[in-house]
């Protein structure tokens, strides 16, 4: 065979998970939505409980979430997705071998807090289509849904369970891993470095009236600046503002290089090193 059956439900694994990302975001686009009621009858809903009783009609965002359900199609995909993950999840926990310390891995408990958060979101729907006044009159089932919702979005976390199936995303965490000391450090210099660039920035446009207006904004100016995002939604205007912002992305620039170096050396090496092992592991199975 060209690819092993691990490999295949790798293949597998990963598009049931790249489609339920997908259908994730397609969740949140109104024309994959129905809505229930109309404005003047969402108004005119009584025993609203606190956490809907300020639905802002103007915002497409809350309104779309409060109000509104899943097409069939969409819907009816979730289930078979949501199916497959609990099997997945099922089978897993059957043949693990050591079946008491199987919920301490990290990725163990994740599935099956998605799989109770997965199914629980699903009933709630079918709740919404039965009875959707229910739905809003209630605050618990509200809570429970958006608190549901939140946790179901972490299902892309779940294409890490295929280290094993992908070398080369396997040996790309453990460099991370083997440079998380590195990393730290310079992630914290980092933060110290937008930190003073940040408080320089703010009195050296202390005189201008529409930027800056505390040193929190300028710590986010610093981070946007240093990390070459730019948005614009502040700048500097003075002259020692525009030294100060010159200074803020060259520095930037060349501090942001040092990670992605020492990222790449370290990959390199244990790339050789899993290289070697394999050369070594086919010399070792070939025949005399």
């Amino acid at each position: 065979m060209l690819l092993s059956y691990p490999t295949m439900f790798g293949f597998l694994f990963m598009l049931v998970v790249s489609l339920s990302v997908i259908i994730t975001a397609m969740e949140t686009v109104p024309q994959f939505r129905q809505q229930i009621y109309t404005d003047e009858e969402l108004k005119n809903i009584s025993n609203l409980p606190q956490i809907f009783q300020h639905i802002d009609l103007e915002n497409e965002k809350i309104k779309w979430s409060v109000n509104s359900f899943l097409v069939d199609w969409i819907y009816y995909l979730e289930i078979c997705i949501f199916t497959f993950f609990t099997l997945e999840f099922i089978i897993h926990f059957a043949f693990c071998p050591d079946k008491v310390n199987f919920f301490c891995n990290f990725l163990n408990s994740l599935d099956a807090i998605l799989c109770v958060c997965m199914w629980t979101i699903l009933i709630l729907y079918h709740i919404m289509d039965k009875n959707y006044t229910f739905m809003l009159s209630n605050k618990y089932t509200g809570y429970l849904f958006m608190i549901s919702a939140f946790i179901t979005a972490l299902r892309l976390l779940k294409i890490f369970r295929l280290l094993k199936s992908f070398p080369g995303l396997h040996l790309l965490c453990m460099s991370i891993k083997s440079n998380l000391k590195d990393l730290v450090i310079l992630f914290s210099t980092f933060i110290s470095i937008c930190c003073l660039f940040g408080i320089i920035i703010f009195v050296c446009e202390f005189n201008e009236k529409t930027t800056f207006p505390n040193v929190f904004i300028g710590i986010w100016w610093a981070v946007i600046t240093m990390t070459t995002v730019g948005y614009g939604d502040n700048y500097p205007k003075s002259v020692p503002g525009y030294i100060v912002g010159m200074f803020c992305a060259i520095w930037g620039t060349v501090f942001l290089a040092m990670p992605i170096a020492l990222l790449s050396s370290s990959f390199n090496d244990c790339f050789k090193r899993y290289n070697d092992r394999k050369r070594f592991q086919a010399y070792k199975n070939s025949p005399d």
